[in-house]
């Protein structure tokens, strides 16, 4: 069963810009490079070490100048977590490199021997009701449906992706297995990658693009790779929560608790307070030249810093318009495969397509016995508050309607909650209905020459990617370095 790729809907972002970086690729060699006299340097703090502040500082770093990062949680990586699930590399968060031609993590991975891997879509096996398998016949019908909805979002561009499928659910003239594959697939295309439900995303974001040409790929030793190469060297205080910002002097002054003294509630992400962030008192107080704040969207959305002058309006307001999705993976491991030996997706199709729970094969990185659910929106939001039973239950019963009642259980099972993850409240930005890309500008713009933005959610070419954080990170540092 072949399955689509979103790149083959979607126009090309231009490279050219990416030219004018100086991109941190590999351990570089620095001796000879003209550095800043030591009066000279800055001290600058950079809050926040994923993947985009990791790519900031070592920038900064590289350029003569004194940095540290301050993070709340005791590691580094962000929303790019590998764990060790006995042996296998287990990829918590960000897993995959989207396009590999041009992709600087890609060259990041490759100049410091990274291994990677290729995946592909190729074969995909599709089960409906009673276990029957979509056939290729079928799904050259549905890939059909995909150009349709294409060209119907780029004539409604203020149009929801729900929206889109009302509009053209009159004139489908399916039968009800084709229905069901037809929103199965839609729900594997574009809710699941966007992390959210249809009715929340963007018919702007089913238009644009966020990967570079050619092959996806993983990492066997896991995605942390890259974030162990670019944190080399730099300085990093864990436990080191952020509470408030203020930059109307010619210091920025950084306000730090332990976040171990944190109360999480603090963070809830359920209520997206639209208030101010209430100051908590501190006597931790930081100096810095400047600063860079690599926070994922989710804690910008909950107003977890409070900032003296408060933030301008627009920002408030561009902060606001982005969506914040979930995508939430659970790890299945079994004695041996009972699936297809060359699956690389499997899926069981529902009645309501927002049900459908998605697993795919780590098979590329020679793992056979492991199966991975990933669940999306507001599906990815209620297994956070499932108990261990009920979720390999859930699971479990998808797995036994595609290949029957016999299929062992697993021996471990893990799963991961970015939604309620106190440091990320979420997976990743999305443009929702009336929202438009240039709230990325608008959030990524320097408060006063002093306060710097990087993360995904700054990045209007590659929002929502790893490779759009790593290259936000490097995008702020030089705006600071050019100031």
């Amino acid at each position: 069963m072949s399955r689509l790729s979103r790149r083959e809907f979607l126009t090309r972002a231009t490279l050219a810009s990416l030219g004018l970086l100086v991109l941190p690729h590999c351990k570089k060699n620095t001796e000879g490079e003209e550095k800043p006299p030591a009066d000279n340097k800055l001290n600058i703090i950079v809050i926040g070490a994923g993947i985009s502040g990791l790519a900031a500082a070592k920038t900064l770093l590289n350029a003569g100048h004194n940095v540290n990062i301050l993070e709340a949680s005791m590691r580094f990586g962000g929303r790019i977590q590998t764990i060790d699930l006995d042996g296998y590399k287990a990829d918590f968060g960000a897993s995959w490199i989207h396009g590999i031609e041009g992709n600087p993590l890609y060259k990041l991975a490759n100049n410091n021997n990274i291994l990677t891997k290729a995946t592909y879509y190729d074969p995909s096996y599709i089960f409906d009701l009673n276990g029957e398998e979509i056939t290729d016949t079928d799904w050259a019908i549905i890939e059909n449906l995909f150009v349709q909805l294409y060209d119907l979002a780029s004539e409604n561009l203020d149009a929801s992706l729900q929206g889109l499928l009302d509009i053209m659910k009159p004139n489908l003239n399916l039968t009800d297995k084709l229905t069901r594959t037809w929103y199965g697939a839609v729900r594997s295309e574009y809710e699941i990658p966007y992390a959210v439900d249809a009715a929340d995303i963007s018919a702007k974001a089913i238009i644009g693009n966020d990967s570079f040409p050619g092959e996806d790929v993983i990492f066997p030793m896991g995605m942390q790779s890259l974030c162990n190469v670019l944190a080399d060297g730099l300085k990093i205080e864990y436990n080191a929560f952020v509470s408030k910002i203020t930059y109307n002097n010619n210091q920025v002054s950084i306000y730090v608790n332990k976040a171990d003294d944190i109360d999480r509630l603090r963070a809830c992400n359920a209520c997206h307070s639209q208030g101010e962030a209430s100051f908590l008192q501190s006597s931790d107080i930081r100096k810095a030249d400047k600063v860079i704040i690599a926070l994922p969207l989710g804690m910008l959305k909950n107003n977890i810093i409070a900032f003296e002058p408060s933030l301008p309006p627009n920002k408030k307001e561009a902060i606001k318009s982005l969506g914040i999705g979930t995508m939430n993976k659970v790890f299945l491991k079994f004695h041996e495969s009972f699936w297809h030996h060359d699956a690389y997706f499997l899926e069981h199709l529902k009645e309501k397509s927002s049900q459908i729970i998605e697993f795919f094969s780590p098979l590329p990185t020679g793992t056979s016995n492991i199966l991975i659910a990933v669940f999306s929106g507001q599906q990815a939001r209620s297994i956070e508050h499932m108990d261990k039973n009920q979720l390999q239950e859930l699971v479990m019963n998808e797995l036994k309607a595609m290949y029957g009642q016999a299929i062992p259980e697993p021996i471990s099972m893990e799963k991961t909650s970015w939604h309620t993850h106190p440091f990320a409240l979420g997976s990743y930005p999305h443009l929702k209905p009336g929202s438009d890309i240039t709230a990325c500008d608008i959030i990524a713009t320097p408060l006063e020459n002093k306060v710097y933005f990087a993360g995904d959610a700054t990045s209007k070419e590659y929002m929502a990617t790893a490779h759009g954080a790593y290259l936000s990170g490097i995008h702020a540092a030089s705006t600071l370095l050019k100031s």
